[in-house]
């Protein structure tokens, strides 16, 4: 039936948990949710509490990355010596 709200968009991207996106930034599940707790990622709590689970969107971690492309010292010779 048309238009029913009953019925998930198909069409959506779809939310991933913890491992899969903690997988697709190349980061330890914990290191993802401990930043997730601490909002510096862009993820969707799921419950209340001390102990939420996480969902992602990998669109979101995605633009989040890109939008990141700084550094905030310029890399270090890999010759030593003093410089």
């Amino acid at each position: 039936m048309p238009g029913d709200a009953r019925r998930p968009d198909l069409s959506r991207e779809p939310y991933v948990n913890a491992r899969t996106a903690a997988e697709y930034l190349s980061v330890s599940r914990k290191k993802l949710q401990s930043l997730a707790r601490r909002g510096e990622v862009p993820a969707h709590a799921i419950g209340t509490g001390p102990r939420k689970m996480w969902r992602f969107l990998l669109s979101e971690l995605d633009s989040w990355m890109q939008s990141g492309v700084t550094s905030a010292q310029p890399p270090r010779s890999s010759r030593g010596g003093n410089a």
